[in-house]
Order: structure tokens, then C-alpha cells, then sequence
């Protein structure tokens, strides 16, 4: 017996040699395929991240705009706004907007790493300015004459432009179009907001370091212009715009393979997974369309090497070697310890019974910790290590009750964990059931982070929440006890999420700006008698005309320097309340513009109107009382358009 038990090993090394010769091109085509699809999927994440940025930023302005939040004539309103939008998009190059008259305006980055900005005008809006503003102007320049502008009038939606090289500053661009239209459908202005190739480069390089020793990675348009490559310098416009002249020997012959194989690139209608020859070595290529809902239509390509695949391999190999090596030194003591069977056996019952309490444990532990905050970090509870960290866009949520502290005096400590567990198990579902991640609990607080479709997920979930807390204040009464209700905050940002503390003691967290905006908000929903209340970043991330909502204003809140704008979402009131704030949101949207404008006397009348048709107007009956207050006492230096709570006594 134990002389098999010998042999069985040096047998087993025999096949799986003769196995790893045989399979070696299988290997080769199967890692080449993985690491074409990792690479591929990874780049189109990324390109995508960047190209949502201008259109957000188009949809924003036009917002604006068709809220009567600036007038297309008043071009210092303008400056102040497309300023502010482009500090807060900084993914983009510039915003701009063409009026029907000629005029161009807008905003670019001059020195982005010092944040330095400037204004970007055409010669018809120029005189319209302080000249001492930092400035370019734009000669011979009419808007209307322009592709993106064109483009945008004739499809009458939003759309991006071909590809073309900036006249100006000579770097590949391509823009994102955005027609705009007054209430009798007649077109105004088209909006703008340009995507540099450029951006995606330094990326592709780092990708290309990161995976591959040669070949190379790229994006190019359909007519076989470049967008953006993993070599060379595409801002510098150094390159010819055609892929077929390029001195990169790997594009070149890749696009020359494409086309002779497809007759032209705009025949790919599908990821292929691809092979050829070049110098007399086998490339292996994936193809890839990217296109997107405005239009999009462009090429992904990466090129791998074979000889980069085999290296992969032969690594593999050295590696499996020395398993094999370890393997039949174990086996050898498996012959000497098999005079111990029984005593293993009972070794790995004792190992399946540690297996359960580990998994018991790993189930314990997640309600503690939310298992998808560690998936994002990429860890189990058990190898989660301090500092520990991811970045990601989400939505981020904070409810609370109001007055509970006075609502908590009156309750005895039991009853007041009683009355907690019980309110949070009725909107905690509400939370998980639009995959949102409860971070944290804070008393009757709750703090939630929504990664999916996050901006609709999160107000579905605040929506439904608020709805839960009206069936349960049916409960309460019943039972005679006082109803409650509930503020919810939302703002869409990046965070890091990770982990902070010490090894003896470490928990999960988020650490943004984004967060602490998310709180505010929540507590601006007392202040402005509103269930709901979510930042402009989420609005704009919302599908248009689908949630009721109205705009109460800029607001300068504890801890940040830049205003937000706050917008309510009233679905979960009565259907009285939301027919009464839909009928009155004009005149409240208007009462605002007139407010900005410091003209409270006549903002004051507005919104005693609409506090005449709906008394419960909490945010009318608000303004009322801050146009009085500026009425009586003179404005504050610091006031500039906004509401600023930190100088305005409450």
C-alpha cells in the first residue's frame, strides 16, 4: 500500500507535464482572452466616467436657464454661474453656451492645477465686460456657424459633435451639445461643454504599464481618427489625426488588420476577440464599439502581444513547478502520517466544526458591519486591514426625527430603545430594498450610501420611507401616542470609503465632502418645513419631469465655502399638499429670482400670495420672514444671492 501511495505522485507529475504541453496554445488563447476583457472593461468604466461629466453639465445649465435662474442677456449672472459649474465639474475643459444672436459665452480652464479660470467670450459679447477680467476672446467667431452648434439645431436633442482638432488651442475635442428652447418651442441658444481626448491618456498609459510590457491600447472614432492612446502625447497634437499614418508600429498595423478584415472600421457592430500577425508575431486584439444614449460611437482597441501572454504563462509555470515540488514532498509524508488515519480524521471533524463557527461568525459579524461596504473595499471582516480604502460616486442619505430629544425626556430608557428599534424596522427595508447600505446608526438617525443607479434609488428610498412613517403615525394614534416625522437629506458626490481607528480597534467610514453636505441638508428640512430635500448634484442625475419638486433656493451651508442649490421633493405629501406646491411653484421659483435680486418688497408680496392659497407653505412662510428681516435691517456684507445661515439670525 505505501508503495503506491509513492508512486501515485511522480504519476500524477508525469501527466500534468504532459498535460502542460499539450494545453500550452489552449492557455495561451484562453489568458490572452481574459486579459483583453479585463483591460477592455476596465478602460470603458473609465471613458464613460468622463464623458457623463458634460452632458450633467449641459443638463444643468439648461435647467438654469429654462428656470428663469439667469437671463441669456445678462451676461454677469452668466459669468458667476458657468464659473461656479466648471469649479464643480472639473472633468471638463470649458462650458459654454451660443445664443440665436451670435453671442458666445462661457468659461474654460486656464491653469487647471491652479485653479485658475477664465472667461471665453466672441467678439459681439467682448465690450460687455470689464476688461480687466482675465478674458479670451474669440475673433471672427459666430456660433451658429459652428459643427456642435449645427448639429444640436437640426437633431433638436442633446447629441455630441464629430471629432475635430480645436482651432484654438489645436488639441482633439469633441463636444456635447445641448439645444434649449423657450416655452413656445422656439430655439434660443445651444449650450456646449468640451471632452479633451487628452483626459483619458494618461490613464490608458498607466493601464498599459500596469498590465503590458508591449503593445498597446487605444480609441479611435470610426473614421480611424485618434482619441486618445496608451503612447505619445494626443494633447500635444503631435500626431496625425489618422491611425494609418501613425509612427506607432502597433496601431498602424493594428488598424491596417481592421480594415482590410472589415473593410472599414465602421462595420464593427460587436466585441471581437481577434488574432493577426505583425513582424512575424501573433497580436492577439479586441475590438470594442462604446456608444452612449447621445450618440456616442467609437472604438476601444487593446493589442496584447503574444509573447507578453507567454511570459504570463511561463511565470505560471515556474510557479507551478514549485507547487508540484511542494506537492510531492507532502505526498511523502502522507505515506508516513497515513499510520495516523484515525487520528486525522478526527483532526478534520475538529476543522469542519471551526469552518461553521467561522461562517456563524462571518454572519454575526455583518450585522454589525455592512457586508457591502467590505465588498467595495475588496475584503472579508477577517482580512480587512487599517487604512483600508476605495473611491466611488454615491448618493449619500441622512434621516432623523424631529424634536426626538423632547419626544426622548418623556420616554424611560427602555422605552426609549423600544421606540427606536421599532421606528428604524419599519424604514430600514425601505433603505435595502432600493440597495441602499445602511452605514451607520446614530441614535434615530440613519446615515445610508446608495452605489446602484444611486440618485433615483436613494429618493425612491426616502420616498418610501417617508410613506412608511405616515402608516405608522396611523399606528401611533391609534395607540395614543404622538405621531412623528422625519427630514431626509441627499446629496450624489465622491467618497472614500474605508477603514480608520487602530489594530486593536478600527471600524468602517466614509470621509467626503459630500457626506457632511448630505447632514446639512437633513437639517435644513426643520428650517424649511420640507419631508425631503436633495442638492442640485442629484436632481441632475434624476429623469426630467418624473418626481415633483421646486427649487428653494442657494444656500450657503455650516462648513462649506461654496453654495449648493436645495431643491424639495414633495411625492411623499398628501395629494392636497403636492396639487397646491405644483400649482404655486412658478410664482415660488419667481419670488426666489426676485429674492436673489434683493428686491424683498415685491418677493414679499409673491409669497404672501402663494402663503394665501396654501397656509401650510412652511419655505413661503420662511421668506416672508427673511424679506422682512432684510427689509428692516440692512443686507450683510457677505450676502451674495444666497441664503447664508451662518450670518442670518434664525
Amino acid at each position: 500500500m505505501s508503495s503506491i501511495v509513492l508512486a501515485l505522485p511522480f504519476a500524477l507529475l508525469a501527466l500534468v507535464g504532459y498535460l502542460s504541453y499539450t494545453d500550452r496554445q489552449k492557455d495561451i488563447k484562453n489568458l490572452a482572452t481574459q486579459l483583453r476583457s479585463e483591460i477592455t472593461d476596465r478602460i470603458e468604466d473609465n471613458v464613460k466616467f468622463y464623458l457623463e461629466t458634460p452632458h450633467k453639465v449641459n443638463q444643468a445649465n439648461a435647467n438654469a436657464i429654462e428656470s428663469d435662474l439667469f437671463d441669456l442677456e445678462d451676461f454677469q449672472d452668466m459669468e458667476s454661474f458657468f464659473s461656479k459649474q466648471l469649479q464643480n465639474s472639473k472633468e471638463i475643459n470649458n462650458t459654454y453656451v451660443g445664443n440665436v444672436k451670435g453671442d458666445m459665452f462661457g468659461a474654460e480652464w486656464q491653469q487647471r492645477e491652479k485653479n485658475n479660470l477664465r472667461l471665453i467670450i466672441n467678439e459681439s459679447t467682448a465690450e460687455k465686460f470689464n476688461s480687466t477680467i482675465s478674458r479670451r476672446v474669440l475673433e471672427d467667431y459666430d456660433p451658429r456657424r459652428r459643427p456642435w452648434y449645427q448639429l444640436a439645431q437640426n437633431k433638436g436633442e442633446p447629441t455630441w459633435s464629430d471629432v475635430y482638432t480645436d482651432f484654438s488651442s489645436g488639441k482633439t475635442v469633441v463636444t456635447a451639445a445641448y439645444p434649449v428652447y423657450d416655452k413656445s418651442g422656439k430655439l434660443v441658444a445651444v449650450l456646449g461643454s468640451d471632452f479633451l481626448a487628452c483626459e483619458v491618456n494618461e490613464f490608458l498609459r498607466r493601464l498599459k504599464n500596469d498590465k503590458l510590457e508591449i503593445g498597446g491600447l487605444f480609441i479611435t472614432d470610426r473614421s480611424g481618427k485618434p482619441l486618445a492612446k496608451s503612447t505619445g502625447n494626443q494633447c500635444a497634437q503631435t500626431e496625425p489625426n489618422q491611425l494609418l499614418k501613425s509612427e506607432d508600429d502597433f496601431i498602424r498595423g493594428t488598424v491596417k488588420y481592421l480594415e482590410k478584415k472589415f473593410g472599414n472600421l465602421s462595420k464593427i457592430d460587436q466585441s471581437n476577440p481577434l488574432e493577426f500577425e505583425l513582424n512575424g508575431d501573433r497580436q492577439f486584439i479586441q475590438v470594442t464599439p462604446l456608444t452612449d444614449d447621445y450618440g456616442l460611437d467609437w472604438l476601444i482597441v487593446v493589442v496584447i502581444p503574444e509573447n507578453t501572454v507567454i511570459e504570463q504563462i511561463n511565470a505560471n509555470t515556474r510557479t507551478s513547478i514549485w507547487l508540484y515540488s511542494t506537492a510531492l514532498g507532502m505526498a511523502t509524508a502522507v505515506v508516513i502520517l497515513s499510520f495516523h488515519w484515525t487520528r486525522l480524521r478526527a483532526e478534520n471533524a475538529h476543522l469542519q466544526h471551526l469552518a461553521q463557527l467561522k461562517d456563524e461568525f462571518l454572519a454575526a459579524a455583518s450585522r454589525f458591519v455592512p457586508r457591502d461596504f467590505l465588498d467595495f473595499l475588496g475584503k472579508s471582516i477577517i482580512d480587512v486591514e487599517l487604512g483600508d480604502q476605495v473611491r466611488k460616486e454615491m448618493t449619500i442619505m441622512f434621516s432623523d426625527i424631529r424634536s426626538f430629544t423632547t419626544m426622548s425626556e418623556k420616554m424611560s430608557p427602555q422605552e426609549n430603545f423600544n421606540f427606536i428599534n421599532d421606528y428604524l424596522g419599519k424604514v430600514s427595508p425601505a433603505i435595502r430594498n432600493q440597495g441602499g447600505i445602511i452605514d451607520k446608526y446614530i441614535g434615530d438617525a440613519i446615515m445610508a450610501l446608495f452605489p446602484q443607479q444611486s440618485a433615483e434609488a436613494a429618493l425612491q428610498a426616502a420616498i418610501e420611507m417617508q410613506r412608511e412613517v405616515s402608516i405608522y403615525n396611523e399606528h401611533r394614534l391609534k395607540n395614543g401616542y404622538q405621531p412623528i416625522a422625519i427630514g431626509v437629506g441627499l446629496h450624489t458626490g465622491i467618497l472614500r470609503l474605508g477603514t480608520i481607528g487602530e489594530p486593536e480597534r478600527m471600524e468602517t467610514t466614509v470621509i467626503s465632502d459630500a457626506v457632511n453636505l448630505a447632514s446639512r441638508l437633513e437639517g435644513l428640512t426643520k428650517l424649511y418645513g420640507a419631508g425631503i430635500l436633495i442638492s442640485g448634484e442629484t436632481l441632475f442625475k434624476l429623469p426630467p419631469s418624473k418626481y415633483s419638486y421646486r427649487w428653494l433656493g442657494q444656500v450657503k451651508v455650516k462648513g462649506r465655502d461654496e453654495s449648493v442649490s436645495v431643491f424639495e421633493v414633495y411625492d411623499a405629501e398628501p395629494a392636497t399638499i403636492v396639487e397646491l406646491k405644483n400649482k404655486t411653484k412658478t410664482a415660488f421659483e419667481t419670488s426666489l429670482l426676485l429674492y436673489s435680486q434683493k428686491n424683498f418688497a415685491q418677493a414679499n408680496q409673491i409669497f404672501q400670495e402663494i402663503l394665501q392659497i396654501n397656509p401650510q407653505d412652511r419655505a413661503a412662510k420662511m421668506y416672508v420672514e427673511r424679506c422682512e428681516y432684510y427689509q428692516e435691517h440692512e443686507v450683510p456684507e457677505e450676502w451674495s444671492r444666497m441664503e447664508d445661515f451662518n450670518l442670518v439670525k434664525q
